[in-house]
């Protein structure tokens, strides 16, 4: 029996690039889940997805969690987003986190390198499968511009190819040092039992 990779995140303008790799790359049999990231979260804790993209602060409080990927929804330019968030609300970085979540807002105005969003697993998962996802999310990023066209995005009144390309995507050194300062610092809040 083929394995199936249970995968949730959030369909938002900034993961555009991801979708497209998991869509037209990923190398095993995968179900994604797209809703918001309230969603993604519930999913990932009751295990009905092996993989999540789930807001990076709320990592410490998801049971048996771990980053996986060198991939996560990265601070782009301020000005930018903040463009961005007067064209299409719905699609700006800003409205990924709520009001209880605030703390977060300083880090944005300050620009700093951060990963707003980061891809989580459990310890059991196969290896093989996160590596699948690495190199999905790895092809969507090369294919940025079919994705933004494939998604519908190339004729919205801003330029969605300039706003990925500017973001910065990579789940380096840096964004993790900022991320378990973070941590540390205790600015997280615990998965949402009830999403809606």
């Amino acid at each position: 029996m083929a394995t199936v990779l249970r995968i949730a995140a959030v369909s938002y303008l900034d993961t555009i690039p991801f979708l497209y790799g998991i869509e037209h790359a990923l190398e095993v049999r995968a179900e994604l889940s797209l809703s918001d990231f309230p969603a993604s979260i519930e999913e990932f804790r009751t295990r009905k997805a092996d993989i999540a993209l789930v807001p990076a602060h709320v990592v410490p409080a998801l049971d048996g969690a771990r980053i996986v990927t060198d991939y996560c929804l990265g601070a782009p330019s301020p000005v930018l987003v903040e463009a961005l968030a007067a064209c299409e609300p719905d699609a700006a970085i800003l409205r990924y986190f709520t009001a209880e979540e605030a703390p977060l807002a300083p880090l944005l105005a300050a620009g700093h390198p951060f990963a707003y969003a980061v891809w989580v697993a459990r310890a059991e998962t196969d290896p093989a499968l996160v590596e699948a996802l690495q190199h999905a999310l790895t092809h969507g990023l090369e294919h940025t511009y079919e994705a933004v066209a494939a998604a519908g995005y190339a004729d919205r009144p801003y330029d969605a190819y300039a706003y990925l390309t500017q973001a910065d995507p990579l789940f380096d050194e840096q964004k993790s040092r900022a991320l378990r300062k973070l941590w540390a610092a205790g600015l997280k809040t615990a998965p949402r039992a009830n999403p809606g």
